[in-house]
């Protein structure tokens, strides 16, 4: 199997297949707008994310503006890279170990361990919410 790269859609293409679709379909929606933007920004122009909300949407007989704010898809989410953050901040508490243990300092040294149990408690909450879309 080879990846192929599908380069995303521009939102108007994103709009203009929303729009066809929902006219082919005689889809009822309550308001036809809010759901075109909502796919638009939703899919992030993914062909796949807009196929999969279009299909789902379409199951219904009537699409109201409560359904459309429960529509979510995994293209729309948005990740923030906390990695090299991480990396820095555990390093930071690692040296101030040494240097605590390498000029006998106690209270650094315990300090330092506190401030890892926070960076490493802080990482827990921060990747909790990872994956949900937004």
């Amino acid at each position: 199997m080879t990846e192929i790269e599908v380069l995303p859609l521009a939102p108007e293409a994103t709009r203009q297949i929303v729009e066809t679709y929902i006219t082919r379909q005689g889809m009822l929606i309550e308001s036809p707008g809010l759901f075109v933007n909502h796919i638009v920004k939703q899919s992030g122009g993914n062909p796949q994310a807009i196929a999969d909300m279009l299909e789902d949407s379409s199951k219904e007989r009537f699409v109201d503006k409560q359904r459309i704010r429960e529509m979510r898809h995994a293209a729309g989410v948005r990740y923030f890279d906390f990695t090299s953050v991480m990396i820095v901040a555990l390093a930071s508490v690692v040296d101030a170990r040494y240097l605590a243990i390498g000029t006998g300092d106690t209270e650094l040294y315990i300090f330092a361990g506190m401030i890892a149990a926070v960076v490493i408690s802080l990482r827990v909450f921060l990747f909790r919410g990872a994956g949900k879309a937004n």
